[in-house]
């Protein structure tokens, strides 16, 4: 029997290495999610604000919409940004940008007023 066996240090490297790799996974995971989240809620926002603007013609009802949506999925109004271009006179569109984090959606549709 040896006395400097190294099958216990390997059993440790072993579990931390994998503990390091599972947090690294999880990590990333979780950084993945964050930015699905803030795709699908700007589109969310964008295309409901539309319907708003189109249905009311109001910009105001529009923009409570959009704030409604983002309590809806838990984002704070500061890490927004909504604009919303009125050129009905000029094309016949309502055009509605939102951004949300970093992700961006751009929603267009025909005035209907």
């Amino acid at each position: 029997m040896r006395l400097t066996s190294d099958r216990g240090n390997a059993i440790l490297e072993f579990i931390l290495i994998g503990l390091i790799a599972q947090l690294v996974i999880f990590g990333s995971l979780v950084s993945i999610g964050s930015t699905f989240r803030s795709q699908i809620a700007a589109q969310v926002i964008a295309r409901q604000t539309l319907r708003t603007v189109q249905l009311t013609g109001s910009i105001d009802e529009a923009t409570r919409m959009s704030n409604q949506v983002l309590a809806l999925f838990g984002i704070p109004t500061a890490s927004s940004q909504l604009a919303i271009a009125n050129t009905c006179a000029d094309n016949g569109l309502y055009v509605v940008k939102v951004k949300v984090r970093g992700s961006s959606f751009v929603a267009t549709g025909f005035c209907l007023g």
